[in-house]
């Protein structure tokens, strides 16, 4: 599936009006850029990063704060990784 980036959180890397393309059935490794959900939310990209007792959700702006979580927090809010950016689109 696609989505379309509306914030500046994943510049510059990817900037506001970029197609993303996310295939939901490769597994996401820790770095990959990502799509998720938080407790039921609007869709975010973000980089996901797995430590020894937290995750983080990274933006690549470094204007914005990670967001952190405990392994328990991110399966019982829940966060759920809807699957892994493979391709991002951009229009001159």
């Amino acid at each position: 599936f696609a989505l379309i980036i509306t914030d500046d959180t994943m510049s510059p890397t990817l900037k506001p009006g970029d197609t993303v393309i996310i295939n939901r059935s490769i597994p996401a490794v820790n770095g990959d850029i990502v799509a998720v959900t938080v407790a039921d939310g609007d869709a975010i990209i973000k980089r996901i990063i797995k430590k020894d007792t937290s995750i983080l959700l990274v933006s690549e702006n470094s204007a914005y704060e990670p967001l952190v979580f405990s392994y328990g927090e991110f399966y019982n809010l829940p966060v759920t990784v809807l699957g892994k950016v493979i391709e991002m689109r951009r229009r001159f």
